[in-house]
């Protein structure tokens, strides 16, 4: 019965079947291809049989298929560094139809009406782009530990 089987109740967003799990010695080197680029995968893998409708986005350097898509959902079938992470978290985004911003180390921003806050929480001063009207208190640049809040065009979305 694959019913049981991973991904359990997930399936009934995208149509796999998770065969096997395998755990990665430190050393090991497992490559994937996404968008032209090559990237390591680290620590585990997961080896899934995609069903009809789904669209393979990446493959291993085996040739199995470590990113998946079904409509508007995505399975990664291992675990990858954190930049590669973060294009695929932004190409979802981007494909939801909203306006990622990459924040650096520390940064936070919050939006209230049209109001937007940038906060710095780190040690660093820190420099951010976001789409203004003006800045009301503080500016791009956020010193440590500090705020800067600007007044948003109401047509832009960060």
């Amino acid at each position: 019965n694959a019913e049981g089987l991973p991904p359990g109740p997930l399936r009934e967003l995208i149509d796999l079947r998770v065969q096997r799990v395998e755990s990665l010695r430190p050393a090991a080197l497992v490559g994937l291809r996404w968008k032209g680029q090559r990237h390591e995968v680290q620590r585990w893998r997961e080896f899934v049989q995609p069903g009809p409708g789904v669209e393979i986005e990446a493959r291993f350097d085996d040739g199995a298929p470590p990113l998946l898509r079904q409509g508007r959902t995505r399975y990664l079938a291992a675990r990858v560094d954190a930049a590669l992470e973060r294009s695929l978290l932004e190409a979802a985004a981007r494909d939801a139809g909203l306006a990622p911003i990459r924040l650096a180390e520390g940064l936070r921003l919050r939006r209230r009406g049209d109001l937007l806050f940038v906060f710095n929480v780190g040690d660093d001063p820190q420099h951010v782009e976001v789409p203004q009207a003006g800045w009301l208190v503080g500016g791009a640049r956020v010193p440590p530990h500090g705020v800067s809040i600007a007044r948003r065009i109401p047509s832009e979305r960060p």
